[in-house]
């Protein structure tokens, strides 16, 4: 599978960017303890 970044044109920097905006945006925890992208789905399936 291709990296996203190289499908569609753009930086690997400017998806993590787009990626931590959402994950502040849900105001998900930001530690060790818990992976974000994880946390993030979770909280799409539960809408």
């Amino acid at each position: 599978m291709a990296e996203p970044d190289a499908r569609i044109h753009v930086s690997l920097s400017t998806v993590e960017k787009h990626i931590a905006g959402l994950t502040d945006k849900l105001e998900l925890p930001d530690d060790a303890d818990h992976n974000r992208r994880v946390l993030a789905i979770l909280t799409y399936l539960e809408a």
